[in-house]
């Protein structure tokens, strides 16, 4: 009996450093459909650790819009597909 308790501890324990260092799920997407020169929201989700950021921005053509995600030592840009 103590070797499985003392197993599913492990297992915990793994399961909680494991989801530590997985790169984390971001979705990036707008509140209404984007249209150039159209006062819109982008949001930045972070799933994993249950984090939304959003900020006010009007799209122009030709221009990238993207949120920066540092995880651990690691930074990744997420960019917005416009589905115009």
């Amino acid at each position: 009996m103590k070797f499985v308790l003392c197993l599913a501890a492990l297992a915990a324990v793994y399961c909680c450093v494991d989801s530590t260092y997985s790169p984390p799920k971001v979705d990036v997407y707008s509140t209404e459909k984007g249209k150039y020169g159209e006062g819109n929201t982008l949001i930045c989700n972070n799933w994993q650790f249950h984090l939304m950021r959003s900020v006010s921005f009007t799209p122009d053509d030709g221009h990238k819009y993207s949120c920066k995600i540092t995880h651990i030592s690691n930074v990744k840009q997420y960019g917005w597909e416009p589905n115009m």
